[in-house]
């Protein structure tokens, strides 16, 4: 499906103004007095209880109007069904209560506007929601019926005068449909009370009913083996991306497209798609895939965002309309230039030698890993999380589970005892030749300096393999909104980079990763709009499975 066109965009937005404001109109309409010759020429030719009945179905015609107008603004089609149809009952309630032939009239150009752009909603609703809806459809009259009907049976003395219990079924129709004319009243406040209740009900079933139809689709993910088998093979061919191992765990999904030979991996946290990293293809088909998984979210009434994309397809995902923020740079390692050699590794290079004049060196084990081996490395796990305070993390970092660990190198730091106090697990590139870890593990006693020696280690096991780079990951919020000129967002996320140092050292991280003297790339999240960030920060907490959003900037 193509990209929706901007003036479509707009005028669907005008298209929802105008159905709110029309509605309002119709309801207003029912209400107010008609010009009395119109009457008398329609009464010419209709019965009275034709122009009565006429009047409700106005009033209901434009509330439906009024719920109707959200779902219209997206796209929705079962929306755009409903509308069609209250704007046609709209239109001929007009003629038929008064000869409003101005209203009438407004009514069916909007219907054939709406007529005329159906080709763009396209949005669907949730399959289990609408079956939900339809039960309550069913469920929920009848048991405002009961209510009525027990109200009018029970309330003896509140009205003027008392009902059998055929008469209280009658009376609870006729207070719901407006037919006949109203003979009982209510003589008290609680018969009052309980009249105007009948009105809160009817509502409110119909408010609940059109909520549950028009709500977004709610994902559940199915994705069987094949479609692993296939996106891992694409991966094979044109993953470039720290993140390309990533995409593979059992948390994504993927919107294929053969013929760019290519995917997107994604996750839908409420309403919000989180597609990770830019899209995995052949060399020139990211803009494709990014469209595709544009129409994908317009068709199901999600919002589109990629996480921690590269520089690369910047101008692509401007192209398409959507905004990109800096949220921090990958520090990694030019292995053609690494060295302990000289002042610069001064602080480094002697605390890997301390460290190793006290007994401590690494180990590798390839895999598959025996059971034992795994066993020490979750204890070492365990006891790190549990530092950490939270649970595991996901979607942009894999999680410690023993089939997954178990067939992935493993690089551990050891005493003199041989007892495991840090490791990391090595994690494939793919297209590009650069080495990448996943889980990085210590104890809370390992001498100090021990991540310092894994790494020195991990990047020499790197270049021994003929790898140029080593992705020591993101430092989040490094490098943003440094420049006078820096958008908003971006000083906004500076702001917390430099005063928000007392929940994250933001700060320490970056200094951290550059004692290694690496090279900075920058990463972006791609979303629709400003307003929506509060939105979209929040999704991708939620797709890591984190405790907020500290956590969240940790990775």
């Amino acid at each position: 499906m193509a990209q929706m066109p901007l003036r479509a965009r707009r005028a669907v937005r005008v298209q929802a103004l105008l159905l709110a404001i029309l509605g309002v109109v119709d309801v207003l309409s029912a209400w107010l007095a008609h010009a009395p010759e119109r009457m008398r020429l329609l009464l010419a030719y209709l019965p009275l209880d034709v122009a009565y009945h006429s009047r409700m179905l106005s009033v209901l015609s434009g509330l439906a109007l009024v719920f109707l107008a959200h779902g219209v603004l997206r796209r929705k089609r079962r929306a755009w069904q409903l509308t069609c149809l209250a704007l046609a009952a709209g239109t001929v309630s007009h003629v038929t209560k008064g000869l409003d032939w101005e209203e009438g009239a407004s009514n069916l150009v909007m219907l054939i506007w709406l007529v005329a752009m159906r080709r763009y909603f396209t949005a669907l609703s949730d399959t289990p929601s609408s079956r939900r809806a339809a039960l309550y459809l069913l469920v929920m009259p009848l048991s405002a019926l009961a209510y009525g009907v027990a109200g009018f049976y029970s309330l003896d003395g509140q009205f003027s005068r008392d009902f059998t219990l055929k008469a209280s079924v009658v009376e609870t129709l006729r207070e719901f449909f407006e037919f006949g004319d109203p003979e009982v009243q209510p003589v008290t406040p609680r018969g009052r009370w309980f009249v105007d209740s009948l009105d809160v009900v009817g509502s409110g079933t119909l408010t609940v009913c059109f909520l549950l139809l028009l709500r977004p689709v709610v994902y559940r993910q199915r994705v069987d083996a094949p479609q692993r088998r296939k996106a891992s093979a694409i991966v094979q061919r044109h993953g470039r991306s720290s993140l390309a191992f990533f995409t593979l765990l059992d948390d994504k999904s993927y919107l294929f497209d053969d013929s760019v030979d290519g995917y997107v991996a994604y996750k839908v946290v409420g309403d919000v798609a989180i597609a990770l990293g830019d899209p995995v293809s052949l060399e020139g088909g990211g803009l494709q895939l990014i469209r595709g998984f544009l129409s994908l979210c317009l068709e199901n009434d999600w919002w589109p965002v990629f996480y921690q994309v590269g520089p690369e397809l910047l101008d692509a995902y401007a192209d398409v309309g959507l905004r990109a923020l800096k949220i921090g740079e990958e520090a990694i390692i030019d292995l053609r230039h690494f060295t302990l050699e000289g002042h610069a590794w001064k602080d480094l290079r002697n605390a890997v030698n301390r460290l190793t004049r006290e007994g401590l060196g690494t180990s590798v084990y390839e895999p598959p890993l025996p059971s034992d081996l795994v066993r020490r490395l979750k204890e070492v796990s365990d006891e790190w999380l549990a530092h950490q305070h939270g649970s595991e993390k996901t979607f942009s970092l894999g999680r410690f589970e023993e089939a997954y660990v178990r067939r992935s190198p493993v690089m551990t730091v050891e005493d003199v005892s041989g007892r495991i106090v840090a490791f990391a697990n090595v994690i494939p590139e793919y297209a590009r030749n650069e080495g990448t870890i996943d889980l990085m593990r210590r104890r809370q006693d390992a001498p100090h300096g021990s991540m310092d020696l894994l790494f020195v280690r991990l990047a020499e096991y790197f270049r021994g393999r003929g790898y140029e780079g080593f992705n020591l990951g993101l430092a989040p919020m490094s490098g943003v909104g440094a420049d006078e000129d820096a958008p908003l967002p971006e000083r906004a996320v500076r702001f917390v980079y430099e005063h928000l140092g007392r929940f994250y050292s933001y700060k320490g991280l970056r200094q951290y990763k550059a004692k290694f003297h690496p090279e900075w790339e920058p990463r972006y999240l791609v979303y629709p709009g400003e307003a929506l960030l509060p939105k979209v920060a929040l999704a991708v907490v939620r797709a890591g499975q984190t405790q907020g959003l500290v956590k969240f900037l940790r990775r």
